[in-house]
């Protein structure tokens, strides 16, 4: 495939199981495919929206810093992801 869209869908698969996720999105995208997503990241402004998320299981990124290096490390160059808007990075990633 070409393009892999995930907004809204990557907080909620088992963070132990996540990088096996990205590695299988990986393989399934043609040679220069991307990766469109969102992961949600703490926003201490927003507390009652992110207790409710975590209540159906939705997991929280800590910074940029930690989800650039977790889709490189999955084979994907990522394109600089936007600030947060209220609680989520949006981001495109493209498969090296």
């Amino acid at each position: 495939v070409d393009l892999v869209i995930c907004k809204d869908v990557l907080p909620y698969i088992n963070p132990k199981k996540f990088q096996t996720v990205m590695e299988k999105i990986h393989l399934f995208l043609k040679k220069d495919g991307y990766l469109m997503g969102s992961l949600f990241v703490n926003n201490p402004n927003d507390n009652l929206k992110i207790y409710q998320l975590r209540d159906i299981g939705a997991w929280f990124v800590p910074s940029k810093q930690f989800l650039v290096p977790m889709l490189e490390s999955a084979g994907f160059k990522v394109d600089n992801p936007t600030p947060p808007k209220n609680f989520y990075y949006l981001f495109s990633a493209q498969k090296i």
